[in-house]
């Protein structure tokens, strides 16, 4: 026994011992470095895959306002409807959807005159709504702030357990400032970034 424990408390066997873990330290920090890589490529992923979404949704609506047949108005009624001086915020979702063209770059134009700060709270509920295609439900927004990673401005907590009455609540800020209305129970769309269809 005595043996033993001089054996391995010999300098040789220290030695080794030391090498070993070095070697080990040696071949983890590549590993590591692959995986930090691999999860900045995820978030990266996250974020094309949510403007894909969005312009999925642009398609979409495109193709579907194309292949309806279109409305009749008479001249008068029509010269009204696509007049300059027509506001979208008089108009509810299916009007706006019916009449007019979602542009995602264009609601972000306009949004960055109203909400000054982009790293805001507010802006990120926006960014869900817009990556929905222009309308989103408040779990639809829960999960963009959850998968975003967005923190709770108080307590820096992220959204996972927040309900949706909360959600709620803040989205309805975003309808005071006339940046969202409500369409619905727990649904929101853009009342920015509509515009006329090319004649």
């Amino acid at each position: 026994m005595s043996e033993t424990q001089e054996t391995l408390a010999s300098p040789e066997r220290l030695d080794e011992l030391l090498k070993q873990a070095e070697n080990e330290l040696f071949e983890i920090q590549p590993k590591i470095e692959k995986l930090e890589e691999v999860v900045s490529e995820l978030r990266e992923l996250k974020m094309t895959k949510q403007r894909l979404l969005t312009l999925k949704m642009s398609l979409s609506a495109l193709i579907e306002t194309i292949g309806k047949d279109k409305v009749q108005f008479d001249n008068e009624n029509k010269d009204s409807i696509f007049g300059d001086k027509l506001s979208t915020k008089v108009l509810n979702y299916n009007e706006l959807s019916t009449l007019k063209m979602f542009h995602p770059d264009e609601a972000f134009k306009e949004v960055d005159k109203i909400l000054k700060q982009k790293q805001s709270l507010n802006y990120e509920m926006f960014k869900a709504v817009i990556f929905n295609g222009g309308k989103a439900s408040t779990e639809e927004i829960k999960q963009y702030l959850v998968e975003s990673g967005i923190q709770q401005p108080q307590t820096g907590e992220g959204f996972e357990d927040v309900p949706l009455t909360e959600i709620s609540s803040r989205a309805n800020y975003l309808v005071r400032k006339g940046i969202l209305q409500p369409v619905g129970r727990g649904e929101f769309y853009s009342t920015l970034g509509w515009i006329e269809p090319s004649v």
